[in-house]
């Protein structure tokens, strides 16, 4: 699971804004503390990826102290603006019970925003058909 939200990392940098991609540049680095700054100014300014991402990284406690709690509400930020992979991630943890109570029927609900939310297969598309044109794909 780890390696999906570093591989969504990567994938979101392709459309992200400029203090999106400083956070992801330190991250790389390992410089966390700058990489959670940047990812704060973006989130600030209504990036969407940004907001996904800090919620990924309370949630594994990738350079923060791990915080369900925090992780809940970046992904409900981002679960505002519509994204799937945030209302994916909030159902969950709401199976689960981390950073909130466990509840199965508020799974069920977020669950299936998620499945419905056509952006989520429109955004997977756009996202591969980038990755493939910019490592040149058809030529393997």
């Amino acid at each position: 699971m780890k390696n999906l939200f570093l591989i969504l990392i990567l994938a979101l940098t392709l459309n992200a804004s400029a203090d999106f991609k400083k956070g992801f540049n330190a991250a790389q680095r390992g410089d966390y503390k700058t990489a959670l700054k940047e990812y704060e100014a973006a989130a600030a300014q209504g990036d969407i990826n940004a907001k996904l991402v800090l919620g990924g990284l309370y949630y594994y406690g990738t350079g923060v102290t791990q915080d369900y709690q925090q992780s809940m509400d970046w992904y409900k930020q981002a679960a505002e603006q519509q994204d799937p992979d945030a209302e994916y991630e909030i159902g969950l943890m709401y199976a689960e019970g981390l950073g909130v109570e466990q509840d199965l029927a508020q799974a069920k609900q977020w669950l299936q925003k998620a499945l419905n939310n056509q952006q989520s297969l429109d955004t997977l598309i756009e996202d591969a058909q980038q990755v493939w044109e910019k490592y040149t794909l058809y030529n393997y």
